[in-house]
C-alpha cells in the first residue's frame, strides 16, 4: 500500500468505496493508534477524504 495506489474501502455500513491514496500516517511512538492508515479520495465526487484503516483497504492497482 502506496501513495497514488488505486484502492477499494470496506465500510462498516455502506458499499466500498473506490479511490486514490493520498497519504499514509505514519508516526512514530508505542501510542499513535492511526499508525498505517491511509488517507483516501474517492472517486465520487460528492464524497469526502477518509481515514481508512489498512485492515479494510484492497489494492486493486499500485502505482509506479
Amino acid at each position: 500500500m502506496k501513495v497514488g495506489d488505486l484502492v477499494s474501502v470496506e465500510r462498516k455500513l455502506c458499499k466500498p468505496v473506490l479511490g486514490l491514496i493520498l497519504e499514509i500516517y505514519e508516526m512514530k511512538g508505542i501510542t499513535s493508534t492511526m499508525r498505517g492508515h491511509a488517507l483516501v479520495q474517492p472517486c465520487d465526487p460528492e464524497s469526502r477524504l477518509m481515514w481508512a484503516s489498512p485492515l479494510d483497504v484492497e489494492v486493486i492497482s499500485e502505482s509506479r
